[in-house]
């Protein structure tokens, strides 16, 4: 690749950010802050209500229950994680790190299932 690509390539790069970032203030701009707070603790006690599901479903997931954030690990070794691909459809980073707020409560069960049968 040469310089001048490189260069294109940052200036796309530099002129989505921009772009998305006006787009982002634009968005923001019009709603007041009680409504930006209200749709934040929504997000927080839906990402919740999942570990919380998920953590009731097994022991061994108890710990997903007192942690917080978007992201856990399941501890899961690397054949594990392949067992969780290949037997049940349940993609994830190797190092079985999941991402709670793309979980659903229809998908907590199969989750569950899936990783009692691979331990």
């Amino acid at each position: 690749m040469t310089p001048a690509q490189i260069a294109d390539i940052c200036d796309g790069r530099d002129k989505a950010i921009a772009l998305w970032l006006s787009l982002y203030d634009t968005y923001h701009a019009t709603r007041d802050e009680a409504a930006r707070l209200a749709e934040l603790d929504e997000v927080r006690t839906r990402i919740d209500a999942m570990r919380q599901g998920l953590a009731a479903l097994d022991p061994a997931l108890a710990f997903i229950g007192r942690q917080k954030g978007m992201f856990s690990t399941l501890p899961l070794a690397p054949d594990q994680v392949k067992a969780m691909r290949e037997d049940h459809a349940i993609y994830m980073a190797g190092s079985g790190r999941i991402n709670i707020a793309g979980l659903t409560p229809a998908k907590l069960a199969p989750l569950a299932a899936a990783f009692a049968a691979v331990r």
